[in-house]
């Protein structure tokens, strides 16, 4: 497995808040469950990934003090309520960049990485948001800001933490190098590990961090991943989540 260690950094807007107080959001994570329910393959269950999320206009949210006034697209990323009493520990954590291989080896991916300290013998949870989701239209357009900021609300249970992710050009090229370099990969030794992956594949399906809470290891440390898949929300209506 390969890890990017690159960081970017979060900046932690509000205090916890209720989900109550931010009336858009039942709606917006109305279409994000339908967009982003799939059918888990190898176990014939059709669910909705316990972390997901989706970008959406901020005025979506209905609640215009949310980001002080932002008025572009923000990230909203609903969690599995363990992670409620963990919200403003998560909202501040270090932005980590992660290239990591599907169970099968058929492709890499690179993520963004939240993860909580570890506590006692149990795994750190973390956070994985493919980046191709948030940064994608911005690393493709023709002219890249020098400055890019994400409005990111978080949500678990019945509260929410909103913050922001910063990226200057630097922190944006890498984030691009890595995708590059994760696109352009190949395991192309059929041997011992990649029968064992095969396996686990048939097993597990070659992404279960997405429908499950996933033990994966990284340079020698493990992490509890859950991966939010992120859709995007226009004018109401949800865009198709392709997940190849």
């Amino acid at each position: 497995m390969n890890t990017t260690a690159s960081k970017a950094p979060v900046e932690q807007l509000s205090a916890t808040i209720a989900t109550s107080e931010i009336p858009g959001l039942s709606r917006i994570r109305s279409l994000t469950r339908g967009a982003l329910t799939k059918q888990w393959p190898t176990r014939h269950l059709t669910l909705c990934p316990p972390a997901h999320g989706a970008l959406v206009a901020s005025d979506t949210l209905d609640a215009p003090t949310l980001f002080n006034g932002h008025q572009g697209a923000a990230l909203v990323l609903f969690l599995p309520g363990d992670f409620e009493a963990h919200l403003q520990t998560l909202s501040s954590a270090q932005l980590q960049l992660r290239t990591h291989e599907i169970v099968g080896f058929r492709k890499r991916e690179v993520y963004l990485s939240l993860s909580l300290p570890p506590h006692g013998a149990a795994l750190p949870m973390t956070v994985w948001v493919r980046a191709k989701d948030v940064l994608g239209e911005t690393l493709n357009a023709k002219a890249r800001p020098q400055n890019f900021h994400l409005p990111v609300l978080m949500v678990a249970g019945s509260k929410a933490v909103s913050s922001h992710w910063t990226f200057d050009m630097k922190r944006l090229d890498r984030v691009d190098a890595a995708i590059q370099s994760a696109d352009n990969w190949a395991y192309e030794t059929r041997d011992e590990q990649w029968n064992r992956a095969q396996s686990k594949a048939e097993k597990y399906g070659e992404r279960p961090w997405l429908f499950m809470r996933y033990d994966v290891t990284h340079s020698l440390r493990r992490f509890a991943v859950n991966w939010a898949p992120v859709c995007t929300l226009h004018g109401g209506i949800a865009v198709e989540y392709p997940l190849d």
